[in-house]
């Protein structure tokens, strides 16, 4: 029985391993070569003072989300340098990170079948690809939030909790907040269930875990205040209107490649197997889709009654806990060996949908600041300065000398 155990465990970790590296090769393409969004270059130019200090107040204070983002790239920059693939390799990191965190969430909640298959989403989406690419707090968030979900899963039906767990847990949630205030939201609403989902022995060690969480975000917390004062992207004098009636659907279809077809097919597949395989509802099929739409559903109360936040980006932390849902009443393979016939079929669908039927590239989905530097230089190439009038609608300067410095050319005439 050991033996047998042991076996699959190993072909678990044997098969997420393969498709965590297809994933992370997926990611690596074309983040050096593809143009900073202006998101990016936002990050960037915030980044533009003298010390640590003055970053802080002058780049994350006035800004809308935590610290955590701008911490990282204030450091790695100055250790790897400016051009874009440097600035948004660890970002792929944490998404490729999360690729395994998410299959190991799904193996322990439900099945090793729901763990690949929730795997194989992350990895090979568009939606989860997108923001694993680039650099702002949309991967870090992931990684940690998912990080957290992995930790409680260690007070699942524990007797006792090691004391290095209670630290990685408080950690791991204290870092999801630093990260983004839905991932915050998102590792809240986790650390509430855990407390009914934790084995009595060790509630108390569980509890200790979130107090500690709190204490580590408390340096933060002026930093939060002043950005809730500030407020966010939308009302008066921002740029992201309210969300209307559709966005849910909306959503649904751009978080599946934008594909109706795609959709349907994947909620049929779910259908499917809750009439086939599941004999009685999971409490923690509960916990996944509430993970998932509490915070839509909250998004969106905000959004219309005070301030607008909701958007796609901001649901990508609870993306993976729809997935784990979705796919969480496929039986074991150990049981029901055909069923690897799924994972096995959805890999090669997705795959086929970003490299072959609609090639996946990042700025398809945002402005080209690369593109509109370099055509610009060259019609001056040829015109000359005098014969070529330039103007930038831009935020800042700094989103376009960012690539006039990259091309060692001189900006004039704008």
């Amino acid at each position: 029985m050991l033996s047998t155990k042991l076996n699959s465990d190993r072909k678990f970790l044997y098969l997420l391993g393969v498709i965590t590296l297809a994933g992370f090769f997926l990611r690596l393409y074309g983040i050096g070569s593809e143009s900073l969004t202006a998101d990016e270059a936002s990050a960037l130019l915030r980044l533009k003072f003298s010390s640590f200090t003055e970053m802080l107040e002058g780049g994350v204070r006035p800004d809308g989300h935590p610290a955590f983002t701008q911490v990282l790239l204030w450091f790695w920059t100055k250790c790897f340098g400016w051009n874009e693939f440097s600035v948004r390799l660890p970002f792929v990191v944490f998404g490729t990170a999360s690729i395994w965190l998410s299959g190991i969430i799904g193996r322990k909640w439900f099945s090793n079948t729901t763990g690949l298959t929730t795997a194989i989403g992350i990895s090979f989406l568009q939606f989860p690809l997108m923001y694993s690419q680039l650099a702002r707090p949309y991967a870090p968030g992931l990684f940690f939030t998912l990080l957290a979900g992995y930790f409680l899963g260690q007070f699942l039906n524990q007797k006792t909790v090691h004391k290095k767990k209670i630290v990685g847990f408080a950690i791991a949630a204290s870092l999801a907040a630093y990260s983004h205030y839905f991932s915050l939201l998102i590792t809240t609403l986790l650390a509430i269930a855990g407390i009914f989902f934790v084995a009595k022995e060790v509630r108390w060690r569980y509890l200790l875990a979130c107090g500690i969480a709190v204490l580590l975000f408390l340096p933060h917390l002026s930093i939060t205040l002043s950005q809730l004062k500030v407020g966010g992207i939308g009302g008066p004098d921002g740029w992201l209107g309210k969300p209307t009636p559709e966005f849910l659907m909306e959503h649904l279809v751009f978080i599946f490649n934008g594909s109706r077809g795609l959709l349907l097919s994947i909620f049929v597949v779910c259908g499917i197997s809750v009439v086939l395989f599941i004999r009685k509802p999971n409490p923690f099929q509960g916990l996944a889709f509430a993970l998932w739409l509490l915070p839509m559903i909250i998004g969106y109360i905000y959004s219309i009654n005070r301030n607008p936040v909701l958007q796609d980006s901001v649901l990508l932390f609870g993306f993976p806990f729809l997935l784990i849902f979705i796919f969480s009443g496929l039986p074991d393979y150990n049981i029901k060996k055909w069923i690897l016939v799924f994972p096995l079929t959805l890999s090669f669908l997705f795959l086929f949908y970003v490299t072959i039927l609609n090639p996946y590239h990042l700025t398809a989905h945002f402005g080209r600041l690369k593109e509109l530097v370099s055509t610009t230089i060259n019609w001056q190439k040829k015109h000359s300065n005098q014969k070529v009038d330039v103007a930038y609608n831009v935020d800042a300067d700094y989103f376009v000398d960012y690539y006039y410095n990259r091309f060692n050319v001189k900006r004039v005439n704008v």
